[in-house]
């Protein structure tokens, strides 16, 4: 039996490597279906390529659909990424016991919009992306000299016109204040 066959025939559910605990706060008011309780959702990084894809693809024409003229563009552009957002947490959602149930179902990509306050998604967004950067073969470890430039860095670009650089500033914030 191959690896892929053995994955196949597992009957064992697989617990998803990241958890995040929403509070009733992250989810619309709304919603009919609002916890009163702090919720925790499983989150699962390994996307396939077809996933993003269709994320991707879902939001390019909802984003067309809502902002057809050339004008529109920057509209266009927003609407695009607002609904990657959360087209890919739809699918990288699941039950914090099992990945392969769907914590946003059914039709995940519809009721994410509907369920979460902007604040939930952002919360999510944030911990996936996190959780994404850190597993990435691409990056390496920083030298002494390579953080103290990227301070530099950031401190010459982290001004109110650059959103990236306060982004960065903000996770590395985050992300820097959780560990100690």
């Amino acid at each position: 039996m191959t690896p892929y066959q053995k994955l196949l025939n597992g009957s064992s559910a697989k617990r998803p490597m990241l958890t995040e605990t929403l509070p009733p706060s992250a989810f619309c008011d709304r919603w009919s279906k609002r916890p009163s309780d702090p919720v925790k959702v499983g989150l699962r990084c390994g996307l396939s390529e077809d996933e993003l894809s269709n994320a991707q693809r879902m939001a390019m024409n909802t984003a067309w659909d809502e902002y057809p003229r050339p004008e529109d563009l920057e509209l266009r552009l927003e609407s695009y990424n607002d609904h990657l957002v959360t087209n890919v947490l739809a699918r990288a959602c699941t039950s914090a016991d099992d990945t392969s149930t769907t914590f946003f179902a059914p039709a995940p990509e519809e009721l994410i919009r509907v369920a979460l306050a902007p604040g939930g998604i952002r919360q999510l967004w944030n911990a996936w992306e996190r959780f994404s950067i850190g597993l990435s073969p691409i990056g390496e470890e920083l030298d002494l000299d390579e953080l103290q430039a990227l301070g530099k860095l950031l401190t010459e670009r982290a001004d109110k016109a650059n959103v990236r650089a306060r982004r960065f500033a903000a996770i590395l914030r985050k992300e820097l204040e959780q560990d100690g």
